[in-house]
């Protein structure tokens, strides 16, 4: 709370003043007397956005028809281009009058009430009638012009110079890769255990096809994107990789695509679609949770011209090809189903890889019946183990488009927990969080820091997600004298975890990865949303606070806290079936039928 703002109340006869979060906390003594910390609600808000969202798409809301209903195609619907979008994009505002409306519920229906709120929310979302009192708005967020500039430069230039099907041991192919360039990182080597640069899902599959003269490889661009930290690493693109020589790159047909009649068509098609639907907003009785969700899909058309523009490329592109099916990862993205799905039309086999957690909380892969009609999954998914297969059949993928393999990366796990050296490190492995959870990510890292203090004689690490905006921010805070014994890591994670002592974590996958290595793992779990289901399994030790964590942590460290060795074993076969080196060999089986 700013010090105008506070002066502000003083000003005012204030019965009370209820904070969401206690960094709003006042400064001045007279109003913290009347302050007062609300609970945090027992309802998980974020399940029911998920839940909120993947029903919108169903609703007969224009005419007697559901949106799903109004972008059908021929292989099912392009809402499921749109709805992740909208579900990131609506969060914030309908999290927000989630949480307002279960304290305006417990209010008196006499009392007037001003809301102090960083955004402000629509108050067509609120139950009752509050003054609103809003920090000055802020700039609309947009990419940085030399990203813009460097995107623009790179995207011509494999445009008219990138790689096309023209070699005849290209064009008769039957099985195609897509391969990640732009998220290489530093990875282990299967087999020889050394490091080198590569894709951390793919890398071993396309070490066992180079040799394959049946396989070629498909490059693209990742579009930019204002909703992630994707950033362009220009280096990424020009390096030398084996599999160059049978690869292919997508710009070349997305430059030709735009200008074509079919895009042109597309474009008009989903013009007047979009017209259509906002004409009707008005004419329509909807909710106004209804009425806010319709509005902000309809903001999303350039988002539906992109994937059907990518869409157009990818079919000339197969039309050039005779393949018989395609892998990657990452499939309910823009980026890859825009291809899976033309792919699909020329009757192309579609596999995906699983490239990382499948939970609850990842809206990506989360379906209803009313979803079945549509077949929005691959015709084949491989996945690491009987937990993501129960999980995917519990969100209606059919049992046959799921094949459990193992997890890929697992597969150096053996021979590195045989050569494990070095003083161990308690890890604190980070991640990317919604906005809406900013707060409780501030917690987690404040209670992270105070356990740093607190042993001083202990050597810790941070090891934070490739896509997270505060990497900078970490590397600043080893700077403080009052963390001397805190590091930074961005180096390879299997190095790390094998010299570990433990890891503490809220809901990554790393921590799936620490108990795979045989680690205690500590999981932040303060809102007990147990996204990935270490504490039902008895696999990990839940923290609801700052100082359950260091209790934790201590009893850790002095060989007093355990997990069941038993549960583990079974929490592993459930979620990576094997830890046995072979679960590339599985995959490359049922690519080589």
């Amino acid at each position: 709370m700013s010090k105008g703002e506070e002066q502000h109340l003083l000003n005012r006869k204030v019965d009370e003043i209820l904070l969401m979060e206690d960094g709003f906390m006042p400064h001045k003594e007279a109003l913290k007397a009347k302050s007062k910390l609300l609970k945090q609600s027992d309802s998980d808000l974020s399940e029911r956005h998920i839940q909120r969202i993947i029903e919108f798409g169903h609703k007969p809301l224009i005419k007697g028809k559901s949106i799903a209903e109004r972008l059908r195609n021929s292989e099912g619907s392009d809402w499921y281009y749109l709805r992740f979008s909208l579900f990131h994009r609506s969060r914030n505002q309908l999290i927000s009058a989630d949480e307002i409306n279960e304290v305006l519920d417990t209010l008196d229906s006499d009392a007037k009430i001003t809301l102090y709120h960083t955004n402000g929310i629509d108050s067509r979302l609120l139950k009752r009638e509050v003054n609103q009192q809003t920090n000055p708005p802020q700039s609309k967020k947009s990419l940085p012009l030399d990203f813009i500039f460097n995107y623009l430069l790179l995207f011509f230039y494999r445009s008219i110079f990138g790689k096309r099907a023209r070699s005849k041991s290209v064009r008769t192919a039957k099985k195609l890769i897509i391969a990640n360039p732009y998220l290489e990182q530093e990875i282990i080597e299967l087999g020889s255990g050394k490091l080198k640069m590569g894709d951390p899902h793919l890398q071993n599959v396309i070490d066992m096809s180079i040799a394959n003269e049946d396989i070629i490889f498909l490059t693209q661009l990742r579009p930019p994107s204002l909703e992630a930290n994707h950033q362009l690493k220009l280096r990424s693109y020009f390096r030398s990789r084996a599999y160059d020589r049978r690869s292919i790159y997508l710009e070349p047909y997305l430059l030709e695509s735009f200008f074509s009649n079919d895009f042109k068509k597309v474009k008009r098609e989903i013009r007047s679609l979009f017209s259509d639907l906002e004409d009707n907003i008005k004419d329509e009785k909807l909710s106004s949770e209804d009425a806010f969700l319709l509005e902000s899909f309809c903001r999303l058309r350039k988002t539906l011209w992109l994937a059907k523009w990518r869409e157009v490329a990818a079919s000339r592109m197969f039309s050039k090809l005779n393949l018989e099916s395609l892998l990657a990862i990452d499939e309910h993205s823009l980026q890859n189903r825009s291809i899976l799905i033309p792919a699909r039309k020329k009757q192309i086999k579609t596999y995906a890889l699983q490239h990382g957690a499948i939970s609850r909380a990842n809206v990506a892969y989360r379906f209803t019946a009313a979803d079945k009609e549509y077949k929005p999954w691959p015709d084949l998914s491989f996945i690491r183990g009987n937990h993501t297969k129960i999980q995917l059949e519990a969100n209606c993928y059919p049992s046959s488009a799921v094949e459990v393999v193992g997890h890929l990366r697992t597969d150096v796990i053996p021979e590195l927990k045989a050569t494990a050296k070095g003083k161990s490190k308690i890890v604190y492995a980070t991640q990317p969080m919604p906005p809406a959870d900013r707060e409780l990510k501030r917690r987690q890292l404040v209670d992270f820091l105070s356990l740093v203090k607190a042993f001083p004689d202990e050597e810790f690490v941070i090891k934070p997600h490739p896509n997270e905006s505060e990497i900078a921010d970490y590397y600043d805070l080893t700077t403080d004298p009052d963390y001397q014994n805190l590091s930074i890591y961005e180096g390879n994670l299997y190095h790390l975890l094998a010299s570990c002592s433990f890891l503490i974590t809220y809901y990554s996958t790393v921590g799936l990865e620490a108990i795979y290595f045989d680690k205690e793992v500590i999981c932040l779990d303060y809102e007990k949303r147990d996204y990935q289901g270490y504490h039902a399994a008895e696999v990990a030790h839940r923290a609801l606070n700052g100082g359950e964590l260091i209790q934790l942590s201590r009893d850790i460290l002095q060989g007093n806290l355990k997990s069941d060795q038993l549960k583990k074993n079974s929490f592993i076969e459930a979620r990576a079936f094997r830890i046995d080196g072979k679960a590339t060999e599985r995959v490359m089986q049922f690519l080589s039928r």
